[in-house]
């Protein structure tokens, strides 16, 4: 039996899966360990509209090239690129694809406007932040070391058009809605088609794994809590369907969100178990809840999850936490 990392690698050297007429399925490679993204072509009145683009990679660009062959169009054939939110995943394409074709760009206006001060560097300060929650130096720097790498997977890319809540777009028979669902990022966009009770997910809401929500300089103050409201309002959609950028299609959405939610309640108490009765740097907190055998970038990612759980039980008067100038420690309330 193949491994599920074995399936997504022959998902993207396999054809486009046409997943209803004029709606398409691409699953381009990553080089992570998650492996893969989805992104999917939609027909429209003058060309498709492609949501989100794969990575700034060879390899990403001639998985997408080949599978548009396959359906017999080229780049010209894509008038408009809708990304989702601002990982490299989702739009680390999408320079090359408009100046290929001249597709017009979408992105949600505060997404644009997250990603434009991370270009500016602020998710630089991340470091900075992390060493001051107790993540030791060496960690630290090993995650900087990789920087220039992960910035590289991105080509800076214009805005044609930026979109809001509820902003309708018309592709052939299918109405879009965009819905915002700030939580894995601030302006994170899935796409609602209310007809169909269809919904392109990105990456709010997967089957197999839970969405990584961290705290940092860009995430707002309280982002698991805007997630858990966004999980809330998705759900009131009465979605039957979604289609997300990672992992399988979503057939019971009702049942996952409910799923999530239990997951993050779960979480929270974990982190306030771990708090005890003296107070702990964040990065202690990241120990007792995801282990020590993470790399430094799943160490990395495990720091911004506790910060948000940490944060959140403090919006909620649970936790407190203490500056004394070189180190913030929480402590239970």
């Amino acid at each position: 039996m193949e491994s599920p990392r074995e399936y997504y690698n022959a998902l993207c050297d396999g054809p486009p899966i046409e997943l209803a007429p004029g709606l398409y399925q691409l699953t381009i490679p990553l080089p992570f360990r998650l492996n893969h993204v989805h992104v999917y072509l939609v027909e429209a009145d003058d060309g498709f509209i492609l949501i989100d683009t794969g990575v700034n990679t060879s390899e990403a660009f001639s998985s997408l090239k080949r599978k548009l062959d396959d359906i017999g169009l080229d780049f010209h054939a894509i008038t408009q690129v809708v990304i989702t939110h601002f990982h490299s995943d989702h739009c680390g394409q999408a320079a090359r694809i408009h100046d290929l074709g001249g597709a017009q760009i979408a992105m949600g206006d505060i997404e644009r406007t997250t990603w434009e001060g991370v270009q500016a560097g602020l998710d630089d300060q991340r470091e900075e932040q992390f060493l001051r929650h107790g993540l030791p130096p060496e960690q630290a720097n090993e995650h900087v070391d990789v920087l220039p790498y992960l910035k590289s997977l991105t080509t800076p890319f214009d805005i044609d058009l930026r979109i809001d809540h509820g902003h309708m777009m018309v592709a052939k028979r299918r109405r879009f809605e965009a819905f915002v669902t700030p939580g894995h990022t601030p302006g994170h966009v899935c796409l609602f088609l209310p007809e169909e009770k269809l919904m392109f997910s990105g990456d709010h809401i997967l089957q197999k794994i839970t969405p990584n929500i961290g705290w940092h300089p860009h995430s707002g103050p309280d982002p698991l809590g805007d997630y858990l409201q966004s999980l809330r309002a998705t759900l009131a959609l009465g979605t039957t369907r979604l289609l997300p950028s990672h992992g399988p299609m979503i057939e019971d959405p009702s049942t996952r969100i409910h799923e999530l939610l239990q997951h993050h309640d779960r979480r929270l108490q974990n982190c306030v178990e771990a708090l005890g009765t003296t107070p702990q740097t964040a990065y202690a907190v990241s120990l007792h809840v995801f282990g020590t055998s993470l790399d430094h970038f799943g160490r990395w990612m495990a720091m911004g999850e506790t910060l948000s759980h940490l944060e959140h039980l403090i919006h909620q008067g649970e936790v407190v936490k203490v500056d004394d100038g070189d180190y913030v420690r929480y402590l239970r309330a």
